[in-house]
């Protein structure tokens, strides 16, 4: 009797879009004989072979920036001088704050065991009533565990000051307040959890022969071969972000008031804020490339005896992947900021000529949130905005 038993599976089951590059290795060249053994001989071949990675990685980062920065020209008075000029004029003040955090990325590269090429079993010419058998088991497993948590806290209070100047009561002089520009730009950046896996290519795998032929009559011969690759791959991101920012530029708060005898001028400089705040947050990346798996199958049962029984069995489940990849991202953005050019007095002055002016005061905010990416295939970056790309350049640059 002649058996022939196949099961070819490829399957994958993979979670939505993140970049992780898994190659489930290729199996070398196995060239099983069994021959030429006499009449009556029981001869067996079992063969068992397994190429197995497990890669754990983990991170935890904990992160607490506090920042307070005054910067300040302002606060001047002169007040009840008698029989002469008064004169405040401040400097100007520049705060430049930046905050960046980077924490947490896993890179794992898998180098290829090139364990799946070509696989070759005979079992031919032996005598009759002889019992012939070959067992092959064969399987690639590679599992790989990624996990980030962040939390990340940011508080940045920025007080730039050239304001809030008196010159009150003053009698027989001109009287002159001039306050300088107030300039504050706070810059906050945070780039957490990145997860990539990679497996360097496992080629185009390999072909597989089985032959069952020219064996004696009443011969037994039966040949198993189990081939398989596998890939388990979870990658899992929890961000918790807060930003509180607070800046405040001022140039006003100025008083030139109960002045005798003389002229009042009061001008004030420019005020400016600007904030930036962008997080960036849980990037998976897994990358298949070929499974290394088997491409062609020949299986031959032929020229066998009388009342021999001949049977192959074969299993071949290639590429089986569970991809998981999972992000959390709880962000919270607060940002104040103020820049303040009035609140300047110049009242009841006698006898002279009253002049205020105030300068420009403008404010420029920008939030950005980029969060939960998740890419699986042959993932060309070029496909996914140029922020996830410096993001995963600097995964790779971090490794």
């Amino acid at each position: 009797m002649n058996k022939l038993t196949l099961k070819l599976t490829t399957s994958a089951v993979s979670a939505v879009l993140g970049l992780a590059s898994i190659a489930p290795a290729a199996f070398g060249a196995t060239t099983l004989t069994v021959s030429g053994n006499g009449s009556n001989s029981d001869n067996n071949v079992h063969v068992s072979s397994s190429n197995q990675n497990f890669v754990n990685q983990t991170n935890v980062a904990n992160v607490d920036n506090n920042v307070n920065v005054s910067s300040n020209t302002g606060g001047n008075h002169a007040d009840s001088n008698t029989g002469g000029a008064v004169n405040i004029s401040t400097g100007s003040t520049t705060s430049n704050v930046g905050v960046s955090t980077q924490a947490n990325s896993n890179v794992a590269h898998i180098a290829d065991c090139n364990c799946m090429g070509n696989t070759n079993v005979t079992v031919s010419g032996n005598g009759h009533d002889s019992d012939n058998r070959v067992n092959l088991d064969a399987n690639h497993v590679t599992r790989v565990d990624q996990t980030n948590t962040a939390n990340v806290l940011n508080n940045v209070k920025v007080d730039s000051n050239t304001g809030h100047n008196s010159a009150n009561s003053n009698t027989d002089g001109d009287v002159s307040i001039s306050s300088g520009g107030s300039n504050s730009t706070v810059g906050v950046q945070n780039a957490v959890n990145s997860n990539v896996a990679t497996e360097s290519g496992a080629g185009a795998g390999g072909n597989t022969s089985v032959s069952l032929k020219g064996n004696g009559e009443g011969s037994d011969n039966s040949a198993d071969v189990t081939l398989g690759s596998a890939n388990f791959l979870n990658q899992a991101n929890d961000a918790n972000v807060a930003n509180w920012v607070s800046s405040s530029s001022n140039t006003g708060g100025n008083r030139a008031d109960s002045n005798t005898d003389g002229n009042v001028s009061l001008s004030t400089g420019s005020a400016r804020d600007n904030v930036t705040v962008g997080n960036t947050a849980n990037f998976n990346g897994a990358d298949l490339s070929d499974c290394g798996c088997v491409t062609g199958l020949d299986a031959t049962i032929s020229g066998n005896g009388h009342e021999s029984d001949n049977n192959i069995d074969f299993v071949s489940d290639n590429n089986a992947s569970v991809l998981d990849q999972g992000n959390l991202f709880d962000g919270q953005n607060h940002v104040f900021g103020n820049s303040k050019t009035g609140h300047n007095t110049a009242s009841s002055n006698t006898d002279g000529s009253n002049f205020l002016s105030t300068g420009g005061s403008n404010d420029t905010t920008t939030v950005s949130n980029q969060a939960n990416s998740n890419v699986i295939g042959n993932a060309s970056m070029g496909s996914s905005s140029s922020f996830w790309a410096a993001f995963l350049a600097w995964a790779h640059m971090s490794s």
